[in-house]
């Protein structure tokens, strides 16, 4: 582990910088049941983004955190102006160090991520976030006030204002909130297509397609985000599951893992290269790009010479600033070398009890579709960590449930909160029989509330994992949390919204219709029965029909 100290980062040059504090905590019993040969390595961070010469705050995501993932720039559900009120990014996102455990207030969300796949409609080369106006064409930024006067200087000079970021003013989102931007959705739809070594199958708007390397990396170098995936050669396969694909690395030969790992440090350098090429161009006008790379989920033999590129390779280590893990397998892959970047997971985490065994595995990063996914089936998030003692009758009669499924009868005339000592918008105005008879009328609203409290309580989550981590009780907390809490979501039976795009299975038998038609045919003259079309004269009229049954 890294051996650097939270209170003295190092910045690198793509402005993004990573400290962590690996925690040892030797207790007998493991962090999760399942996993009792591993040594738990969780660790705390700090990821700071400095925006050297703008008039924005640096962007400070405290570690272990969760990744907010979009559709079209959007979390589903929310708009951004809603984003705006509810949830806040900038400096400090996700609660402040050494602080206690916050349960209200407005959302921790300090970064978002957004595939490139979103973006497509029939031409990989020329979608239409290219054709949207650049920021370079707007106002100028205003005056810099007081605190800002000695920086404005070399501003007003041209010397260090950065280029605005296209995707950003596309998807309007504010500067408090980092782009993380990938070439394909998490999770994945799976396709029939396979990847070759120029491309990757991806699923549009229009269809299958396959998006080129280097469309991929014009696309970064032109929308400009904060951080950028590089491109990897995973393959996926469909599991016919309902909220999530699995990566098809499970069966694959030997040489079909060196290809992937050929491809992959083909695709990174390509990336890289064009990063380095745009930064020469423009000199201090861009901000260096920040690259997460992925640690492929083979045997570190198979991929040696890929990672002594990435920590040897002074111009690779200058960029890549973080690692991406399709598997916790590739954990052990890492090299020690690499302990002082930030790893994300692009694996499924269905339930907390499965993002604590992750934490324990030293994962910094999570993208979790089960947010949307519960959302959707109208499930309320309802647990907390560390697990808090409960008084109710459920609590006597066995372990707590992880959500509370709002489509359920009894919560008609629940006049409480969705979850007691949740502070979030939706729990501090509305009440368990308002979301009930939203959801019964099939009012986005519905999903607009259940959104906004599960990603607070997500969001609380993360700060209690971090106070427990902080104050060496992790593993203790995390074994009584799985006590205390069922071990899967309950099953909702509701009909959820409008199924979108990424949402849908390209294998397997199809299932029909995840939600029935609203609208059905009229009945036609022939199926009026007789006693009514006779009641149906110009004495009684068609008000009349019906009366005395």
């Amino acid at each position: 582990m890294s051996s650097s100290s939270l209170d003295n980062p190092t910045l690198f040059s793509s402005g993004l910088s990573f400290t962590t504090r690996p925690v040892s905590q030797t207790l007998s019993s493991p962090p999760i049941a399942n996993d009792e040969e591993k040594e738990p390595r969780c660790r705390l961070g700090s990821l700071t983004y400095s925006r050297h010469g703008s008039y924005s705050e640096d962007v400070r995501i405290l570690t272990p955190n969760f990744i907010a993932l979009t559709s079209r720039g959007a979390v589903p559900h929310l708009t951004q102006d809603v984003m705006r009120r509810e949830m806040s990014g900038g400096k400090g996102a996700g609660g402040e160090e050494g602080g206690e455990v916050r349960k209200g207030g407005r959302i921790g969300m300090g970064m978002v991520y957004a595939g490139f796949e979103d973006y497509i409609s029939r031409s990989p080369s020329s979608p239409s976030v290219f054709s949207y106006p650049t920021p370079s064409s707007s106002p100028p930024p205003p005056p810099p006030t007081s605190t800002q006067h000695a920086q404005s200087k070399s501003d007003h000079d041209g010397n260090f204002v950065p280029v605005p970021s296209p995707l950003r003013s596309f998807i309007s989102l504010p500067t408090s909130s980092l782009i993380m931007f990938g070439p394909r959705r998490v999770p994945p739809i799976s396709c029939p297509s396979s990847n070759s070594d120029t491309s990757i199958a991806i699923v549009t708007a229009y269809g299958f397609n396959s998006l080129q390397v280097e469309d991929y990396v014009r696309a970064v170098v032109k929308l400009k985000p904060d951080i950028a995936l590089a491109m990897a050669d995973i393959p996926v396969v469909d599991d016919g599951g309902e909220t999530n694909n699995r990566m098809g690395f499970s069966a694959l030969g030997k040489k079909r893992m060196e290809r992937m790992v050929e491809r992959t440090m083909s695709w990174t350098r390509a990336l890289i290269d064009a990063a380095r090429k745009d930064k020469e161009a423009h000199d201090r006008m861009v901000p260096s790009l920040a690259l997460f790379a992925s640690i492929l989920p083979v045997e570190r033999e198979l991929q040696a010479r890929y990672l002594e590129e990435i920590y040897e390779n002074e111009e690779w280590r200058s960029l890549i600033r973080g690692l991406i893990m399709h598997d916790l397998s590739s954990l052990d892959a890492i090299p020690a070398k690499l302990d002082d970047l930030p790893r994300m997971s692009v694996a499924n985490m269905a339930t907390p009890h499965a993002i604590l065994h992750a934490v324990s595995r030293g994962i910094d990063l999570f993208t979790l579709p089960i947010l949307t996914a519960a959302t959707d089936a109208g499930l309320g998030f309802a647990f907390f960590f560390p697990a808090q003692s409960q008084e109710s009758e459920a609590a006597v009669a066995g372990r707590q449930p992880l959500a509370i499924n709002l489509w359920d009868p009894p919560f008609s005339t629940k006049m409480e909160p969705l979850s007691p000592g949740c502070e979030c918008y939706t729990c501090t105005n509305h009440h368990c029989a308002y979301v009930h008879h939203l959801l019964s009328a099939k009012e986005m609203l519905a999903w607009v509330l259940l959104q906004i409290h599960n990603h607070a309580m997500m969001d609380f989550f993360f700060a209690g994992v971090r106070e427990c981590i902080r104050h060496g009780r992790f593993v203790e907390d995390a074994k009584q949390f799985g006590e205390v809490y069922e071990s899967e979501f309950p099953i909702s039976e509701g009909l959820g919204p409008r199924i979108r795009g990424y949402q849908l299975h390209t294998k397997g038998v199809p299932k029909g219709k995840t939600n029935p038609s609203s609208y059905k045919k009229l009945a036609s003259a022939s199926d009026v029965p007789p006693a009514k079309k006779a009641a149906a004269s110009a004495e009684v009229g068609i008000e009349g029909l019906g009366e005395g049954e």
